[in-house]
């Protein structure tokens, strides 16, 4: 990415700089899937983020009470919450299955 990704003022034009991921409010499933392909490899970083977002603990007790770097923790916050901003204004461009037609034209792949 760049070293824009740190900083929620710098991000690039057509992202929106949202304070994404409010604490106790982000599902399982969404942390695991914001985590998958990040460099954040900190056993005791990731339960804290787990402990703060999706459990609502306070963001001092989070660290503190799962031993980790208190700048590491901040650190991977905020690169958590820049990409879920990106993700949130890529979703524009990606239309529910509701709103979209069928995906794959039979015809298409057959010729392929």
């Amino acid at each position: 990415m760049g070293w824009w990704w740190l900083h929620p003022i710098l991000v690039p034009y057509g992202y929106e700089p949202v304070i994404e991921l409010p604490p106790g409010e982000v599902p399982e499933e969404h942390f695991e899937l914001l985590l998958g392909d990040t460099s954040i490899h900190s056993k005791t970083v990731i339960a804290a983020l787990h402990d703060h977002l999706v459990m609502g603990i306070p963001t001092p007790e989070a660290y503190v009470r799962r031993g980790a770097n208190k700048g590491l923790f901040h650190l991977n916050l905020r690169r958590l919450r820049a990409k879920s901003g990106v993700v949130r204004s890529l979703s524009r461009f990606y239309p529910s299955a509701a709103e979209s037609p069928k995906a794959v034209d039979t015809n298409i792949v057959n010729e392929l």
